[in-house]
């Protein structure tokens, strides 16, 4: 199922921070303590990467290099998938597939190391799509299946320019009073992503993921671990809110401004 729908991402054409796999941010990244700042492991290498595991949120990871924040763009990625099947009243019986694209860098207002987005596609027990949920900013919008483009099963997603934000059309959405939109396009097409398949339970990883398991914060001021599991099992109330409610009120006050600003 994750092969049959595996999505279709579109980057802006300039975009700058390309996606990367878990284990490149680490082995570019410096362990640091979050107390006194000081760097526990300065190398992260293939030998003593799994050694991470022993560290909890007192200590973060940071790149240690302003290229190490271009990602890969070789267009080796990968997509982190988790499946959670469940019933609701809703939705009946489905399973969500989810789709997790790392980057090593966003660039946007808020620039910070490390980022993360997700597609979700919910299915039913006949394997068609009900819904296609997209994370923006840390938030989840849905969308019907009629308003997302396919190539046969597989839908294509456009990533906002250096923010990553994951729309379903290549647009520019307003944010923060159009300070900071989000502008997608069918620039570089990432088709052939390969997929790394993680179990729902952390403690299930195979000892080659060991690293996984590391407790610290993937960045600094940030408390999320990784892989965040919790984060992408979704159910029907994260669907309440109409798709992009914000950049609409964003988009309302901005024009409400920008005529207040002409007639006066």
């Amino acid at each position: 199922l994750f092969v049959k729908f595996t999505p279709i991402v579109y980057l802006h054409s300039g975009e700058s921070y390309y996606p990367d796999e878990i284990k490149n941010y680490i082995k570019n990244s410096r362990l640091v303590k979050e107390e006194n700042e000081d760097v526990v492991m300065e190398n992260i290498t293939d030998k003593n990467i799994n050694e991470l595991s022993k560290y909890d949120k007192k200590y973060y990871l940071e790149l240690k290099t302003k290229e190490a924040r271009e990602g890969d763009k070789g267009k080796q990625n990968y997509f982190y998938c988790f499946v959670n099947s469940g019933y609701d009243d809703f939705n009946g019986e489905f399973t969500d597939l989810t789709y997790v694209l790392c980057f090593s860098y966003n660039g946007t207002l808020s620039a910070h190391d490390f980022d993360t987005e997700s597609i979700t596609i919910r299915i039913d027990s006949e394997e068609k799509i009900k819904k296609i949920i997209l994370s923006s900013h840390g938030k989840y919008f849905s969308y019907n299946p009629n308003e997302i483009e396919y190539e046969g099963n597989r839908p294509i997603i456009y990533s906002a320019y250096e923010s990553h934000a994951f729309y379903p059309d290549p647009k520019t959405y307003r944010r923060m009073f159009n300070f900071g939109n989000d502008c997608c396009e069918r620039g570089v097409r990432l088709d052939d992503i390969q997929m790394i398949k993680l179990p729902e339970d952390p403690n299930l990883l195979p000892d080659n993921y060991e690293y996984l398991k590391f407790n610290g914060k993937r960045a600094k001021n940030f408390n999320e671990r990784f892989p965040p599991l919790d984060r992408y099992k979704l159910n029907t109330t994260n669907f309440a809110c109409p798709q992009h409610t914000l950049q609409k009120i964003s988009g309302i006050y901005y024009d409400i401004y920008l005529y207040l600003f002409i007639t006066l």
